[in-house]
């Protein structure tokens, strides 16, 4: 039963993923038409991009997850008969980034026993409602509920948005 449940979250996880992805792709082509089409009656000019440093996300490693690594990394690494250069490149670059998510897929790629390191039924469960937030919070943006219109009630819309815009 806890195999069956398992799979269940994570095909959802991997579906919420990839909706999440879809969502900020089509916010980003809503948000861009919004800019493009406020900006100028508002006066607004767009500031010149400037090269963004890169956030560092800080190492919170836990006892567990370092147990988990040192699993995968006897496993993985490149000297090991079973290493892969590529994995173990990945598996670097996720403990760094602290992608725990990234991590449980090569752990699952690679058959290495997750269990007593991560609950994964809890693990999938809390990753499950964040996604399920995230994607809700793109649909309650102005830009969302904007791009969503239909060509009148845009219109309509715009009078009312930059009239309170001007007045406040």
């Amino acid at each position: 039963m806890d195999e069956l449940l398992l799979k269940k979250l994570k095909s959802e996880y991997q579906y919420l993923r990839t909706e999440k992805e879809y969502q900020e792709q089509v916010f980003r082509k809503a948000e861009k038409e919004f800019k493009d089409h406020f900006n100028p009656k508002l006066g607004i000019q767009e500031p010149k991009p400037q090269k963004k440093q890169p956030k560092k996300k800080p190492k919170i490693r836990t006892k567990r997850l370092n147990r988990l690594y040192k699993k995968l990394a006897q496993k993985i690494h490149p000297d090991k008969k079973t290493g892969d250069k590529d994995d173990f490149s990945e598996l670097k670059k996720s403990v760094d980034d602290n992608d725990v998510e990234k991590i449980i897929d090569l752990a699952t790629d690679y058959g290495i026993d997750i269990n007593e390191d991560i609950d994964s039924v809890d693990f999938y469960e809390n990753r499950i409602e964040e996604l399920k937030g995230k994607i809700q919070h793109f649909s309650k943006t102005v830009v969302m509920q904007w791009w969503n219109m239909n060509e009148d009630d845009r219109k309509k819309y715009e009078k009312t948005f930059l009239h309170v815009l001007r007045t406040s």
